[in-house]
């Protein structure tokens, strides 16, 4: 009998007196149930656009990137480069030390920040991607809007049409 040594993030010491460290450790054990349950819907978002697009070489963007799950997903797509923003400090720490923990070989290519989209810079990307987000933004409007600004700024109307259909398909 053989036994796989799958990833596991290391619970971390919050520092956190007894209350506070009780949340955190909920939190924790929250986010890695999450995150498990999230890697097996992967293949059903991919399945929505027929087929999980090449990401060989890509420069890519997740907005609302939660735990971090799809990033690493495309990251072992062979992307060059993966951004994921999110608005939550506590996800983006997770997926941050996920990442330092379980997929050290990534972290030249994949970083999260706790950025809201508008006050990110850099719009130089070959993909734009969000996975179960924009259920959960208040200001969807806008947020397509400077979705649909960095489109334009990269003429990139093919992706837009990927994003706009995810968008139609929960109304």
């Amino acid at each position: 009998m053989t036994t796989t040594n799958k990833p596991q993030t290391q619970k971390p010491d919050f520092g956190f007196p007894i209350q506070l460290k009780r949340e955190a450790e909920d939190y924790f054990q929250h986010a890695l149930n999450y995150l498990q349950t999230q890697k097996n819907t992967n293949e059903l978002f991919w399945s929505r656009l027929e087929k999980k697009p090449s990401f060989k070489g890509a420069k890519v963007l997740e907005i609302g990137c939660g735990l971090g799950n799809l990033s690493l997903d495309i990251a072992l797509s062979g992307a060059a480069q993966v951004v994921g923003l999110d608005l939550n400090d506590r996800d983006v720490e997770f997926a941050q030390m996920n990442l330092q923990q379980n997929y050290p070989q990534l972290q030249n290519k994949v970083k999260f920040l706790a950025v809201n989209l508008r006050d990110y810079p850099e719009q130089d990307f070959d993909f734009i991607v969000s996975k179960d987000t924009f259920e959960h933004i208040f200001d969807l409007e806008v947020v397509l809007s400077e979705i649909k600004n960095l489109f334009l700024a990269l003429l990139a109307s093919i992706c837009w049409q990927i994003l706009l259909s995810q968008y139609l398909l929960y109304f």
